[in-house]
């Protein structure tokens, strides 16, 4: 009976520390690394009933694009929500933003970027701190900085307040 508990124990210790030596660390790097700016899509639409405005969620047809660089993010895209990548070399970065076929706008955003260590699998992620934002005013109408903290693809930063055309 003594040698079938020890037995027991032993097997069951064994187990134990093979289950929890098995870890998904492969030396790669399964954490995104990138970031984006998260900007909402607004505009302030008249309600004849109550006879005020009100603050209404923009579906859009965008075209965006980064000033200084040739990449096209938005294509005549259909959406309420745009993501920008900031420029992780420099400290600034500028956007050609153009809504339904009206007047284009260009946003300029400053910020400061810093390092954040993920692992030594995956090394760090650069990470930026929104200082001062930037835009001509022939489409939008003003941008409401939300959080001034860019540290991942899920987040929004800034709401982008539209004029009202209608």
């Amino acid at each position: 009976m003594k040698n079938k508990l020890l037995n027991s124990i032993i097997t069951l210790s064994i187990i134990t520390l093979l289950a929890t030596s098995c870890t998904t660390r492969d030396g790669e790097c399964h954490t995104d690394k990138n970031v984006f700016l998260g900007c909402e899509l607004y505009t302030n639409r008249y309600d004849n009933v109550d006879e005020i405005y009100k603050t209404t969620q923009l579906n859009a047809n965008m075209v965006v694009f980064g000033l200084d660089n040739d990449s096209i993010l938005y294509n005549y895209t259909t959406t309420n929500t745009i993501s920008l990548p900031l420029n992780k070399f420099d400290t600034i970065s500028s956007f050609y933003i153009q809504r339904d076929s009206l007047l284009s706008d260009t946003l300029t955003l400053i910020y400061d970027n810093y390092n954040n260590i993920i692992s030594l699998e995956c090394g760090f992620k650069v990470e930026h701190t929104i200082k001062d934002i930037i835009h001509t005013s022939y489409n939008i109408d003003s941008i409401l900085l939300l959080n001034n903290k860019v540290e991942d693809t899920q987040s929004m930063q800034l709401r982008i307040f539209f004029h009202n055309y209608e």
